[in-house]
């Protein structure tokens, strides 16, 4: 087995943060379906009246937009960014499941 050279590894992150995945010169479409996460939940929290169905959603719209800076930043290869963006994203979204879960 090859070892990743951190080029290789950059690419991958960013292929991966795209769907489909694909190794994009851009941003725009590296959040993961969180968007369409947030606007699934939005709509029907907004149906339903489930105010943290609509809160959840919010916080997976900016967890999408941090993962569009992660791909930024991986296609940078930058190690400091792609750390604290990391740390962001796993806060945003615990979060937001946690919302989630305090429904059941």
């Amino acid at each position: 087995m090859r070892a990743w050279d951190d080029k290789n590894c950059f690419e991958h992150m960013t292929t991966y943060t795209t769907t489909p995945p694909l190794l994009s010169e851009t941003s725009e479409k590296s959040h993961r379906m969180r968007f369409w996460q947030a606007n699934v939940l939005e709509n029907l929290g907004n149906k339903y009246i489930v105010i943290n169905w609509t809160e959840a959603s919010k916080l997976f719209r900016r967890s999408g937009r941090k993962i569009m800076d992660l791909s930024k930043s991986a296609l940078k290869q930058d190690n400091q960014e792609i750390s604290s963006t990391l740390r962001e994203v796993a806060d945003i979204e615990e979060r937001a499941r946690k919302m989630l879960k305090d429904m059941e």
